[in-house]
């Protein structure tokens, strides 16, 4: 019984260290004021760009704010992976398998055209929030 609680401890432990590893680090030298599940840009598409909140405008996504890390040094923003956004209703309700966009104010909307896509809901909205399998790419329709 002792083997198998080791076991599933140390299991639980690599689960959580890959799950960190799908977000990009950035260090706390600038004063963020992001929030958990806010969808973040950049000026130039990296992180040592000018970090800010989307809007539905931007062409240089670099994912979602996830908090701080384990050691708390870095701030987590998953550009990769599955993790949970702030979502508005402004392009209509979001039901799972919906593609999602960057809207104001860091939030993300349904996507109802062309432009940057930030995944594809895993959820339907529950309290402002919806999980999401990240997927920052455009989109084009060609017609």
């Amino acid at each position: 019984m002792k083997a198998i609680i080791i076991q599933l401890t140390f299991l639980l432990s690599l689960i959580s260290v890959g799950l960190e590893t799908y977000g990009q680090e950035a260090p706390l030298l600038r004063n963020y004021q992001f929030e958990v599940g806010d969808v973040v840009s950049s000026s130039d598409g990296s992180l040592q760009g000018q970090l800010r909140k989307s809007n539905n405008a931007d062409e240089y996504l670099v994912g979602v704010f996830a908090g701080l890390n384990s050691n708390r040094r870095n701030e987590v923003i998953k550009s990769e992976g599955v993790t949970s956004v702030k979502i508005s209703d402004l392009n209509g309700i979001v039901h799972e398998g919906d593609l999602l966009a960057p809207g104001e104010g860091g939030v993300a909307v349904k996507s109802i055209g062309n432009g940057m896509i930030l995944g594809v809901a895993l959820s339907d909205p529950k309290d402002g929030m919806v999980r999401i399998r990240l997927s920052v790419m455009h989109r084009a329709d060609f017609k």
